[in-house]
């Protein structure tokens, strides 16, 4: 499970610096996924994540 978590953390890293290049701040991206905010900052912090949640945010931020 180390490896998983420490792959999703990274992905979460990853979407958090997609989300500051774009300049879109929590709310903004919420409005653009219908995620709310608290799911999105818990992306770059949690292992907790849904690959479904993930794929939302990277498809919102153009990272596919």
């Amino acid at each position: 499970n180390t490896v998983r978590n420490d792959v999703i953390e990274h992905i979460g890293s990853c979407i958090w610096e997609a989300r500051r290049h774009k300049g879109y701040s929590r709310r903004v991206l919420s409005e653009k996924t219908g995620l709310s905010e608290r799911t999105i900052e818990k992306s770059k912090k949690e292992s907790e994540q849904t690959a479904e949640t993930l794929y939302t945010l990277i498809n919102a931020l153009d990272m596919s």
